[in-house]
């Protein structure tokens, strides 16, 4: 079963809000995308994938910001644990699929001059750890050339 959380902060509408996502099992202790004392993470299984989204960029009155368009970056800090593909609708959604056994960070990255200069923000990073999935049989057997016995 999954659990999902949505709060919504300033104002009580969410036209003008930022929202405040869990996903994950729910014996699991919820986490949220928010403040840098509460990290996102993602345990995924080998064979799992989650998608996720960021709220909008807001100004330091926490009203809606603009980026520069088209400089929403998503980025795996290792692909052979985790590949990220970002939303072509949205830039601040995305898809997490696990690839291998480890611990990566995903990160969320853009450009906050809307003229020529560049000044870069960032998201707080989604924690993936990639496991093991349960078994489920066995792999193949390997049968030896016979000999006599001895």
């Amino acid at each position: 079963m999954t659990l999902t959380i949505n709060v919504y902060l300033h104002d009580c509408r969410p036209k003008h809000a930022m929202r405040l996502s869990s996903y994950g099992p729910v014996s699991e202790q919820p986490s949220f995308f928010g403040p840098p004392e509460m990290p996102m993470k993602a345990p995924l299984t080998n064979t799992q994938q989650v998608d996720f989204e960021y709220a909008p960029p807001v100004d330091k009155a926490g009203q809606p910001a603009d980026v520069q368009a088209g400089s929403v970056k998503l980025k795996s800090s290792d692909v052979t644990v985790a590949s990220v593909t970002q939303d072509p609708a949205n830039p601040f959604k995305g898809l997490i699929k696990s690839v291998g056994k480890g611990a990566c960070q995903i990160t969320i990255s853009a450009d906050a001059d809307l003229g020529d200069g560049d000044t870069e923000i960032s998201g707080e990073p989604i924690d993936v750890t990639v496991t093991g999935g349960q078994a489920v049989g066995f792999g193949g057997v390997t049968v030896g050339t016979p000999v006599e016995q001895g």
